[in-house]
């Protein structure tokens, strides 16, 4: 099964196109113009989807980390209306969003959020200390 002089393979049912593989190697399926390897028009349904990331953000969690101040973080998420890492409402409503990046992005705010939380619980204990020590003077 093939096809000759460059011409995509198409399949039909009842007269309507359901499936096209260009000469390139691309998949359309709802589209008859595949621009990606496989390119759905539509609703994609399947129990598990495994994805290769290139990195991970668990490099937050080294000694030589350096987590921003929060006011910083604040400012930036301010300035961009959107969390660090991640693309702006406008960049996905426009380009699409890559699902492996959200994910990175989104485990990054939240690993450094917990790096927050630990300041902030060793503020307390030490708000604790000090408040202890005038008491008992």
């Amino acid at each position: 099964m093939g096809t000759l002089n460059n011409q995509p393979l198409v399949f039909k049912a009842n007269g309507i196109e359901g499936l096209r593989l260009t000469p390139n190697g691309n998949v359309g399926i709802g589209t008859g113009r595949p621009e990606y390897k496989l390119d759905v028009c539509g609703t994609i349904r399947t129990n598990e989807l495994i994805t290769e990331p290139q990195w991970w953000p668990d490099f937050v969690f080294d000694d030589d980390y350096v987590l921003e101040p929060f006011n910083e973080r604040i400012e930036l998420i301010k300035q961009n209306k959107c969390l660090p890492g991640l693309p702006t409402e406008e960049e996905v409503l426009t380009n699409g969003a890559n699902m492996n990046e959200v994910i990175q992005g989104l485990l990054k705010n939240m690993e450094d959020l917990y790096l927050y939380i630990e300041q902030l619980e060793k503020e307390i204990q030490q708000l604790r200390l000090d408040y202890n020590s005038i008491i008992q003077e």
